[in-house]
């Protein structure tokens, strides 16, 4: 036997227990090695054979060669494990993202591109390259997502190196174009002679730039935008007895307008008449005004007025709204002027804030009369005209 074949024999016997314990990959590794040491033999330098051999296949074939695509026991002495240096990954658009790396190494023969949405997870090959081609244009992203890079070095005899340094970029959200569904208008109510409610279904945006809020048509012109997620609104300032038709559509961020819902018409109410008794007025001398507490019947300062010239002063007071206990209440208010002191009552029926009236005849001349007989009373008002300045939407006919 020759003295190159004993040596192989003797190197096989030192590296038989390490493989015995390795992974299954070693049996790629032993196979290797076992080239290797006869080439090196061959060449007429077995001391130099034996020790690069012994080292390359206790540490790569127990180490690197558990991962098969490290398996590089077999590559000739000039090749090299040097991963790539990856230089760039920049998102140009939704669905593309752009990378390119350097390698310096000659004896390479390609790159193989590795990609993950999860680098804890690990990755997955996406492309091979060949040496002339250090860069990628990744199309096969999706928008809004972050994507994770590494490359890895293909050696002439299909080995691969360690992974390269990681990169990651972020595609943008594409362009949204789709509109949000249409909503359905399911309630358009007149609570007043010039207010209408109104309420619709939520819409959903299928797109990415998330819902913006609704739009609100009368007879076909916009009224106003509520914003998402409300899905109400009233429309105020109407005229009575008029017939309005009213439609809503959906916004997104993006400025995409779903189709109007089908409209509903809905028509005011005439307004309610007053049959107000205006009072008898004369002057006084000597008033004062007193600010009765809200809470204790929903009191205010109001202007002079009167009809009974024996009182030596008026106490001016204007109820709005008094329940039964605020009657109560009231009462005691009375009950408590001193001598010669009347009171001058103004009830309040028109809101000049809301355009609207709060109360109906019957309810105000039902509480006006349980209140009237009371001696410390010298007059009393109802308030049912808009004022022309507070509301100039008000029809004519029932302004002062």
């Amino acid at each position: 036997m020759s003295r190159g074949w004993i040596a192989v024999v003797g190197l096989w016997a030192m590296l038989a227990p390490a493989w015995s314990q390795a992974a299954p990959s070693a049996k790629l590794c032993r196979g290797a090695c076992v080239e290797q040491i006869a080439a090196c033999v061959a060449s007429g330098q077995p001391r130099g054979c034996g020790r690069r051999t012994i080292w390359r296949c206790r540490h790569e074939g127990l180490g690197v060669c558990q991962h098969p695509q490290t398996l590089d026991s077999a590559r000739d002495p000039g090749e090299s494990l040097v991963p790539p240096d990856l230089l760039m990954a920049v998102a140009r658009s939704s669905n593309e993202i752009d990378l390119s790396w350097s390698d310096s190494n000659a004896h390479d023969a390609g790159y193989a591109v590795e990609r993950s949405t999860d680098p804890s997870g690990g990755f997955v090959v996406i492309a091979t390259l060949s040496k002339s081609e250090p860069f990628l244009q990744d199309t096969s992203v999706a928008d809004g997502t972050t994507y994770s890079y590494v490359v890895r070095a293909i050696s002439k005899k299909g080995t691969y190196s360690p992974p390269s340094n990681i990169l990651s970029a972020t595609t943008p959200f594409a362009a949204d174009t789709v509109a949000p569904t249409v909503p359905t208008l399911q309630n358009a109510t007149a609570v007043s002679c010039a207010q209408v409610d109104l309420a619709w279904s939520a819409s959903v945006d299928s797109g990415n730039s998330g819902l913006k809020g609704y739009d609100l048509y009368r007879d076909g012109l916009r009224v106003t935008q509520v914003p998402s997620p409300a899905t109400f609104t009233s429309d105020t300032g109407l005229s009575p007895m008029t017939s309005y038709r009213y439609s809503v559509s959906a916004i997104d961020n993006a400025g995409n307008e779903s189709l109007p819902s089908v409209p509903v018409t809905v028509t005011t109410p005439a307004c309610p008449t007053s049959t107000t008794e205006p009072p008898t007025t004369t002057t006084s001398t000597s008033t004062t005004t007193t600010t009765m507490p809200t809470a204790s019947g929903g009191m205010a300062v109001r202007g002079c007025l009167g009809k009974d010239s024996s009182a030596t002063q008026y106490d001016h007071i204007v109820a709005t709204g008094f329940t039964a206990l605020d009657r109560a209440a009231y009462r005691d208010y009375l009950d408590g002027l001193p001598a010669g002191v009347k009171a001058l009552v103004w009830l309040g029926d028109y809101d000049n804030t809301t355009c609207t009236w709060e109360k109906s005849d019957d309810w105000i001349r039902t509480h006006v009369e349980a209140i009237a007989g009371h001696p410390a009373i010298a007059a009393y008002y109802i308030a049912d005209e808009p004022h022309l300045w507070d509301c100039p939407l008000a029809a004519v006919h029932l302004k002062a």
